[in-house]
């Protein structure tokens, strides 16, 4: 297992190369995994509201790859908050084979600008200083899982890196958008726009970011699965995702948290074939949370909480061809009314409050609110706003996320609808657990 577990790092390490300069001129690295190129860094569109920018970059892979996602996080330019849309589809790169990357959308909100110098700056110099993290989904295999010890491998990339940017090109547009940034220029100091404007900067936004930061925790489940044949180590799989408090007092977190492997297929299939199964009293939940000089670390195995799990996931037949075509009953995530709670806990954090009934009756929301794990980040978490409407019980978001933000909450400004369950839909909560 040591050697295997040395291969499938030495192929992560490759994928570091995967650095996807997501901000920049033409630039190229070559390394074990492929030559990426940043073909092009260009504004798309200044309003009132914003800046978008639009980024397209090729690789040329040296070996056969495959990624799920691609995303950027903790993303800033000249020290802006910039939001950019995930890649969420699968990419297969050849080897040998040019291919483009879908373009990657950024935007800058000018609701996070207090003066807009730092946009003049970009416009004149047409330069621009990125920082942040790219972060890279790893299609694997069961094995691999194993492995990494954990279930969505992914590699985290630092980026820091000064770059151009394309802006208008003829006199006329520049003209434009000089003229409306001093526009802006002027609704900032008059306090009618950006940093002082309640519709641009909602207080909503800035005081449940706020909450956020206690109100937020990390769960995580390990467990142990040994070889029935006596052959190999165990190994330890761990699982996390977001949870939250609740003004009304439980923590609420996916149901996945409470038997992950039921929604594996490989993995699910091979335990149902005898070639692996779960070391008893070996799965532990805990519950922690990562902000800065909190003490939070509760333990399902210490009985610092119960957790119960809230409707029932629905379930799908699958066949996985790889172990002798085994027909396996799989749990899906996204089960509108199916989530955990874990009860008993000491309050230690104030919780979100609950969105009144005509506001989780609404069938659509413009302004809704998730949150979304940074990895080794501070701030730990980062906050995503998006629009999304109603299917029952079931929430459809307008625009992916990412397993990142799996058991985030999903607040209105009244308060929390749901919980984030998969890449493009969440649960509403039941209104009784949303009460004291």
């Amino acid at each position: 297992m040591a050697s295997f577990r040395a291969r499938i790092f030495v192929m992560i390490a490759g994928l570091l190369g995967l650095a996807l300069q997501c901000a920049g001129q033409a630039a190229t690295t070559t390394d074990a995994v492929g030559e990426i190129t940043v073909k092009s860094t260009k504004v798309t569109e200044l309003t009132a509201s914003g800046v978008r920018f639009a980024v397209d970059l090729s690789i040329v892979p040296s070996r056969n790859v495959t990624v799920e996602k691609v995303r950027l996080g903790a993303l800033s330019f000249n020290g802006i908050p910039v939001f950019a849309d995930p890649i969420s589809q699968t990419l297969v790169w050849t080897k040998g084979n040019e291919f483009d990357l879908p373009t990657i959308n950024l935007t800058i909100h000018f609701a996070n600008l207090m003066s807009v110098d730092p946009i003049r700056e970009m416009l004149e110099k047409e330069l621009l200083h990125v920082q942040g993290q790219i972060v890279v989904g790893i299609k694997a295999t069961w094995t691999e899982r194993l492995a990494l010890h954990t279930e969505h491998p992914q590699v985290s990339i630092p980026l820091r890196q000064d770059v151009h940017v394309a802006f208008a090109q003829s006199s006329m547009e520049r003209k434009a958008e000089l003229g409306l940034l001093n526009l802006l220029e002027m609704g900032l100091k008059s306090g009618l726009v950006a940093g002082s404007s309640a519709a641009l900067d909602p207080q909503w936004k800035r005081d449940k970011v706020k909450l956020a930061a206690n109100a937020l925790v990390l769960a995580r489940t390990s467990y142990r699965l040994k070889p029935r044949s006596g052959e190999g180590d165990d190994s330890e799989i761990a699982l996390e995702q977001l949870g939250f408090w609740l003004a009304a007092g439980p923590i609420v977190t996916t149901a996945e948290i409470r038997t992950p492997w039921e929604y594996e297929p490989e993995l699910l299939a091979r335990i149902h074939a005898g070639m692996l199964k779960i070391v008893p009293k070996a799965t532990d939940i805990s519950i922690q949370s990562p902000q800065v000089g909190a003490h939070l670390n509760l333990k399902l195995s210490n009985k610092d909480f119960t957790i119960d799990e809230q409707g029932k996931p629905a379930t799908e037949q699958l066949v996985v061809e790889d172990v002798h075509n085994a027909n396996v009953k799989v749990r899906r995530r996204t089960s509108p009314g199916s989530y955990s709670v874990l009860a008993g806990a000491p309050h230690v954090a104030e919780g979100f409050a609950a969105a009144p009934e005509t506001v989780l009756k609404a069938g659509r929301w413009e302004k809704l609110l998730v949150f979304r794990l940074v990895p080794a980040g501070t701030p730990w978490f980062e906050a995503l706003e998006l629009a999304a409407h109603s299917e029952g019980d079931w929430i459809v978001f307008d625009g992916p996320v990412d397993p990142s933000a799996f058991g985030s909450p999903i607040i209105a400004p009244e308060g929390v609808l749901g919980i984030v369950q998969d890449e493009g839909s969440g649960s509403l909560i039941h209104a009784n657990l949303l009460k004291p």
